[in-house]
């Protein structure tokens, strides 16, 4: 785990590195402005790549963080959490909540196969986004 975000954060600043580096080491060249703006469009690249990445891991970390379901949206690993009330206003584990939804997540380990769901069929009306990452 520690080794992945190490190297996330790697990635990250890499490009960043030659900022840094003594400016009288680094005498003008000819093909200077050119690589500056290759190293700004990667490192842009690189951010824009990583940055949902990163903050799905985050949001995985801190969901599945928990020995068993504690109703307010956070359960282990291949467990349905569900909350059982509306969020606060100052609830801040995802990004602009709604106020008037009940959420649910699962985060799902399919390695040792598939997971199955069983709804009751009822007049409820079920939404469910699946995000893989």
């Amino acid at each position: 785990m520690k080794s992945f975000q190490a190297s996330l954060w790697l990635l990250l600043l890499l490009p960043f590195a030659s900022s840094f580096a003594d400016d009288a080491a680094m005498a003008p060249s000819a093909g200077d402005e050119h690589v500056d703006t290759a190293v700004v469009k990667l490192a842009t690249q690189a951010y824009l790549f990583s940055y949902p990445l990163l903050t799905m891991y985050y949001t995985h970390e801190v969901s599945t963080n928990v020995p068993q379901n504690n109703g307010v949206g956070k359960a282990p690993l291949n467990q349905w959490a569900g909350m059982h009330q509306f969020p606060k206003a100052g609830f801040t584990d995802v990004v602009r909540p709604n106020v008037d939804t009940y959420y649910s997540v699962v985060f799902a380990d399919l390695d040792e196969g598939p997971l199955y769901l069983s709804i009751p069929a009822t007049s409820r009306y079920y939404l469910m986004p699946i995000l893989n990452a």
